[in-house]
This record gives structure tokens, C-alpha cells and sequence, in this order.
């Protein structure tokens, strides 16, 4: 279908998970995805085998309910209004950045989510709600960036 296609940005789509599956399934170079307030049919972001995936976005989904990207050599995640429940870290062991706005965590969760990168080195948290990073002690981050902590 689009099997050159190195970059997909999909925003305000009305797409629904069926959709999504077999456009990505068809870009078998893609690099960079962007998903973000697509339509309420979009419950389930579920995509594998995307090895030459580096960059994932993913930004305010009305209805998302799941997201299970298996991609192994992503070096940047970034989420925006999505809860972090929905996001399985097992997949990201090569992550290096990752920005978290408007996130809705709690101290506990988020240091449990951030010992499971153990490449990270950059990391930006923008109104993310009841984070507080009181007890967060970045040992392996070189940057830690934090902006309008509610």
C-alpha cells in the first residue's frame, strides 16, 4: 500500500482501530507515527512488529482504551492526555527521551513506570497532575525538565 511511507501523522482522522491496523500494516518502513484526537471510534491503538518505529506520539484520544505498540527500538515517546495505565513499558527497553504532558500519575506509578527505561536520559513532564517528583531521584537521566506542575 504505502510501503516507502516513513512518516504518519494522523490528526483529527476519523479512523477506527480496523482502520489504523491495516494503514500502518502497509508501511513496513515507518519511522515516525502520530495519533492524536482521532475519531471516538478509535478505542485501540494496537500495532506489532513495527521494528523500525523511533518515534511514537500519541496525543488526546476521546475513547482510547487500550494502547499496545510493540516496537523495540523506540527512542521517543511522547503523550499527551492520555492516562499512562494504557501504555505498556515492556516494549520501550530502548527508549532514550520521553515527554509526558497533561498526565494524570501519581508519584508511586510514575517512578514504577521510569525504572523500567533503563536507557533514558531525557525526560519532560508538563502539567502532569498529581505528580509532585518529591521522591523521583533521576540516577540515570541527564535532563529532567518539569513545567506547570498542578
Amino acid at each position: 500500500m504505502l510501503s516507502s511511507l516513513r512518516k504518519l501523522s494522523l490528526y483529527r482522522v476519523m479512523i477506527d482501530d480496523h482502520m489504523l491496523k491495516n494503514l500502518v500494516a502497509g508501511c513496513p518502513l515507518i519511522e515516525y507515527l502520530h495519533v492524536a484526537q482521532c475519531s471516538p471510534r478509535l478505542r485501540n491503538i494496537v500495532l506489532f512488529g513495527l521494528s523500525r518505529l523511533k518515534e511514537i506520539k500519541l496525543g488526546h484520544g476521546y475513547r482510547i482504551e487500550r494502547v499496545d505498540i510493540e516496537a523495540l527500538n523506540v527512542q521517543l515517546l511522547s503523550i499527551s492526555g492520555l492516562p499512562l495505565r494504557l501504555i505498556d513499558f515492556a516494549y520501550y527497553k530502548n527508549l532514550k527521551s520521553m515527554r509526558l504532558t497533561s498526565v494524570s500519575i501519581t508519584d508511586e506509578r510514575f517512578c514504577n513506570h521510569i525504572s523500567r527505561l533503563p536507557l533514558l536520559e531525557d525526560l519532560r513532564l508538563i502539567r502532569c497532575s498529581k505528580l509532585t517528583c518529591q521522591n523521583f531521584k533521576p540516577t540515570k537521566i541527564d535532563q529532567v525538565k518539569r513545567e506547570d506542575f498542578v
